[in-house]
């Protein structure tokens, strides 16, 4: 009889173990990854603390760290770096997920945090479908990286962007857009005047024309602004060109325009261009970018812009104002706004392109409308591209992450959208079907937000069931590392 029990316990104890293999197995590889986490992350703050450093040695550290985690490097560049975990047996007809993570060669120890954690998020859990780490270089020009990248590496489902902590926890989505021409045919004559002056700005670091925290100077709204206020103060002059140049990002980083100026007026519009300089200095110190701003004699044009198209073009670029457009009074959250991209004068034509975007599509349509009439007003014509997201999450995906960090997304639906320039706007242009989200990770964060990627990774394997937001408020508040 007492063997009999022996031989029942026994089996009993097999099958207890045996039901519970997955979850002791899941707990098992998740200390893992949390212990992979910490080594990375402490030896990435040691590598390369505050300061700067070069993407190739972020590389080299990087492909060391995949060696000994049996990693697939699967493309390194100047800029960029690819690392592939491929899908286990069971996860082979799983969606696909992409961390990724930019770095600031300039200041590295804001990339540390994020990195350690894409880095230990990939290693995923015990069973899954393809993963895939993205780092990409960030400079001053903009996001080098992202830009340069072949969209054949975002051939995936899902993209988690890692980043520090800054406005949300997660952002489901970026911003309705739209892409707005302004423009009109030219007439030119001879000059009337015989001084010639080329007025220069630019600017050495990249502006998000939609981060307001730190509103950088757009180098066209600088010369047009002169322009215009030289104009309203009844100095004589014409305009012979205006042109700028941009780079991949929304914000041009020079613009230069060519003016021919009576004699009697130079030092008036001597006097408002240094003016001008004082406050675009004031504001480039406070901001520590370096900036150039020049008026400089040049050589007569043979011809200029007839003076009733002037002032057209100069009264457009008065009236639009580019910046915030609508602010919530009670909140100061910022619905809508807009930018110059980029002027030309070339061709006998002027065109000027706004890149416009807002928080809501009815918000949105009335900042095109008021567009479109400030346009009209100046007898110039103005042509919308089709209201376009510029990146999104899907349901599936939002309700994951917005259940695991307790967000009541019925309440915050406006705030998880961001007006915002980032890698995402780049890499969803190569690859329209991709859902992402934006998760920035708060100090003392990165286990929860690498237990939160795994367990999404897993959730597309079918492997795991998420918590209620009730149930899961108070896991999430932890931050243990």
């Amino acid at each position: 009889m007492k063997k009999a029990i022996v031989l029942i316990t026994s089996l009993l104890l097999t099958c207890t173990l045996f039901l519970t293999g997955c979850s002791v197995s899941e707990e098992s590889i998740e200390n893992q990854r949390k212990s992979t986490l910490n080594e990375t992350y402490k030896t990435l703050a040691d590598t390369f603390g505050d300061s700067g450093s070069k993407f190739s040695m972020v590389e080299e550290y990087i492909k060391s760290w995949s060696k000994t985690n049996d990693i697939e490097v699967t493309k390194m560049s100047d800029h960029y770096i690819v690392l592939t975990n491929k899908a286990t047996k069971s996860g082979a007809n799983s969606e696909s997920v992409a961390l990724q993570c930019s770095v600031n060669t300039s200041d590295m120890s804001s990339s540390n945090r994020p990195l350690a954690v894409g880095l230990a998020s990939l290693l995923g859990p015990e069973e899954h479908g393809m993963i895939r780490l993205i780092v990409t270089e960030t400079t001053e020009s903009g996001f080098l990286g992202s830009s340069l990248i072949n969209s054949k590496y975002l051939n995936v489902d899902h993209v988690i962007r890692l980043t520090n902590k800054d406005d949300e926890d997660i952002t489901v989505a970026g911003a309705f857009a739209s892409d707005v021409s302004l423009s009109r045919k030219l007439s030119y004559e001879s000059p009337s005047y015989s001084n010639a002056y080329e007025i220069t700005m630019t600017i050495s670091d990249y502006n998000d024309s939609f981060d307001f925290s730190r509103k950088f100077p757009n180098p066209i709204d600088v010369v047009g602004s002169y322009l215009a206020s030289c104009q309203s103060s009844g100095k004589l002059f014409q305009l012979a060109s205006f042109k700028s140049k941009v780079t991949e990002s929304y914000t041009p980083y020079s613009a230069t325009a060519v003016v021919v100026i009576d004699n009697n007026n130079i030092d008036s519009m001597k006097s408002k261009y240094e003016k001008s300089l004082e406050k675009v200095k004031k504001k480039c110190d406070k901001l520590d970018v370096n900036f150039v701003y020049t008026m400089t004699e040049v050589s007569l044009p043979s011809k200029v812009i007839s003076n009733n198209d002037k002032s057209d073009i100069i009264s457009l670029m008065y009236t639009i104002d580019p910046g915030i457009c609508y602010q919530d009074e009670e909140s100061g959250e910022i619905i809508s706004a807009n930018d110059y991209v980029r002027i030309n004068t070339s061709n006998k034509k002027f065109k000027l392109d706004v890149s416009a975007r807002s928080k809501t599509k009815e918000a949105m349509k009335e900042l095109l409308q008021s567009l479109s009439t400030t346009a009209g007003l100046c007898d110039i014509k103005s042509k919308a591209s089709d209201i376009y997201m510029t990146w999104s999450s899907n349901k599936e995906m939002t309700d994951f992450f917005a259940t695991a960090l307790s967000i009541d997304i019925n309440n915050d639906n406006n705030a998880l959208r961001t007006l915002k320039t980032s890698d995402l706007n780049i890499l969803t242009n190569k690859n329209k079907k991709i859902k992402a989200i934006q998760y920035s990770i708060p100090e003392d964060g990165e286990s929860v937000a690498m237990l939160n990627c795994i367990h999404f990774i897993s959730y597309l394997n079918g492997d795991y069931n998420p918590p209620t937001a009730q149930s899961n408020s108070s896991t999430d508040s932890s931050s243990d590392k």
